[in-house]
């Protein structure tokens, strides 16, 4: 290999390995950039995939579970004294003593209902003009209950609606608390005590 031959293969050389070296350099920046972004988007894929994880998780345990914070730890005196609610004992005495008569209510609206049919028809007979209840009605009063005081002869009249149910009830749940509702029709159409009567009998088939 003469001189020149060497020369050119030197020189060939040379730029070969300047070209692979520029290459390297080229490949190095171009691969380390590539790299750093491709790990960054990575990593930050991942750290919000963990996030929404997390959250979904939490909001589960909240869906099942609940949390309540406590008052703080209060000390106070074990005895207190205060005045007694007079009015309250009043009260629930007065309610003890309704109860006792609630039961009867029932048969009593029941019974001053038909009763008011068996004397008046309600209210509504024109028949006999003479009749008790027509008779009230004409002085602006009312008794279509057939009631009036025993020994009393004289026809009796009540102010209101209201004053005749009143005296109904009274007298009934009264009468109820002794005996039978058959015996108490009897009184109340008869005066007397009897077991059962035409009057109780028409009661219960109305």
């Amino acid at each position: 290999m003469n001189k020149i031959t060497t020369e050119k293969v030197i020189k060939t050389t040379g730029e070969a390995e300047q070209i692979m070296r520029r290459a390297k350099r080229r490949a190095k920046r171009l691969f380390g950039w590539k790299v750093i972004s491709l790990t960054i988007i990575l990593v930050a894929f991942l750290c919000a995939g963990v996030v929404f994880y997390g959250f979904m998780q939490i909001s589960a345990w909240y869906d099942v579970n609940k949390v309540s914070f406590q008052n703080p730890l209060i000390l106070r005196f074990p005895v207190v004294v205060s005045l007694r609610n007079v009015s309250t004992v009043r009260k629930s005495t007065r309610v003890a003593s309704t109860v006792i008569v609630e039961p009867f209510l029932p048969i009593v609206n029941e019974a001053y209902r038909k009763v008011r049919v068996l004397e008046s028809n309600a209210g509504m007979s024109r028949k006999d003009l003479l009749d008790l209840h027509n008779y009230c009605q004409s002085i602006g009063k009312v008794n279509e209950i057939g009631w009036r005081p025993f020994g009393s002869v004289k026809r009796f009249c009540f102010d209101s609606y209201a004053e005749e149910y009143a005296q109904f009830k009274k007298t009934f749940i009264e009468r109820l608390e002794v005996m039978t509702l058959d015996e108490a029709l009897c009184i109340h159409n008869t005066g007397k005590k009897q077991p059962m009567c035409k009057y109780s009998v028409e009661f219960h088939n109305l």
